[in-house]
């Protein structure tokens, strides 16, 4: 297992670095300003996941309700691939947007993940 790998099998343990949530809670805001939707983040990392969480929650049951190609093209921009999507649909013993969302924050908590590992390299 190379040195990235072992980076991201901890992305558990890295919840608590302020500095990464808050990278984080920017990148998910980003991303999501794109398809013209405000994410807010108070900056109060024990609350973030929650906070996030919540938001995101109500644009992606929009989307899927709605406009499912919005949400697929917003999946690809996330870089959340159609396999994945795909496999949380076929899976009738979830929630599928509990499970997108938590995908979405998870994803984008791995890319500042990664972008930091190589900036630090």
């Amino acid at each position: 297992m190379n040195e990235l790998e072992l980076q991201l099998k901890k992305v558990a343990q890295c919840y608590d670095n302020e500095a990464l949530v808050i990278e984080t809670a920017l990148q998910i805001q980003k991303d999501f300003l794109i398809i013209g939707e405000e994410v807010s983040y108070s900056g109060k990392r024990i609350q973030a996941y929650n906070e996030l969480y919540s938001q995101l929650f109500s644009i992606i049951e929009r989307y899927v309700h709605l406009d499912f190609q919005k949400f697929v093209n917003l999946m690809y921009r996330i870089d959340i691939s159609e396999k994945q999507i795909k496999s949380l649909l076929n899976d009738m013993s979830i929630n599928f947007v509990d499970e997108a969302t938590r995908l979405v924050i998870e994803r984008e908590f791995k890319k500042v993940l990664t972008r930091n590992f190589y900036r630090n390299k």
